[in-house]
């Protein structure tokens, strides 16, 4: 008898204990992602060859769906409550494979997992994707650093290598302003790596042919 009503006991209070804990609450989050801005057609020439875009290698603290900030040169946070959609690499390398496509310019490109029969790689060194404090006004950029190399596929031989910089002022604090910020700079930026690319290709394809 004295054993069942300690067990009975035992559950009360257990379940009082229980009544008073309270979990914390999961932070709200709000997904982004840069739009890109529509590319203007032109009559640069087509190429008669395929391309394949490695995914961005990064430092860790980039490969992450963290929106990054940098408010003093030597501090990188991010934001709290807002995320991209992927981490950053892969934004990248899919601006950049949808910038490709539409430029109507390749035969066929593709990520290194399509398992695409190239004749060029694109490899890229995603060196920053942040927002960044550095002026007097208090209003923050995006700032994209992107280090692209072209190979060619057979012979894995080198055959351009660049720096890509690009930055756009937020028109405010906000995280939406900073996240079109970052729309207008990617949109630049691959757009100038889609014709670089494209013209060391064609220049190499046509040397060795």
């Amino acid at each position: 008898m004295k054993r069942t009503l300690s067990i009975a006991v035992a559950i009360v209070l257990l379940g009082a204990l229980t009544g008073c804990v309270s979990l914390p609450e999961r932070e709200a989050v709000q997904l982004y992602t840069p739009t890109l801005a529509s590319s203007d057609p032109n009559d640069a020439p087509s190429v008669p060859w395929q391309l394949v875009i490695d995914r961005p290698l990064s430092d860790p603290a980039l490969d992450s769906p963290r929106i990054a900030v940098r408010p003093r040169a030597n501090e990188l946070q991010s934001y709290a409550g807002a995320r991209w959609t992927a981490a950053a690499p892969d934004i990248v390398e899919t601006a950049l494979l949808r910038r490709f496509q539409d430029s109507g310019r390749i035969v066929a490109v593709g990520r290194a997992r399509d398992a695409l029969r190239a004749d060029y790689l694109l490899q890229l060194d995603l060196r920053a994707f942040e927002s960044v404090y550095d002026g007097d006004s208090g209003v923050p950029h995006a700032h994209i650093a992107l280090f692209a190399t072209v190979l060619d596929a057979g012979s894995r031989n080198v055959i351009a290598g660049r720096l890509f910089v690009r930055d756009s002022s937020a028109s405010d604090e906000a995280v939406p302003a900073i996240v079109d910020a970052f729309g207008v700079a990617l949109s630049a930026l691959s757009t100038e790596i889609v014709d670089w690319t494209l013209t060391n290709g064609q220049a190499h394809a046509e040397r060795t042919h």
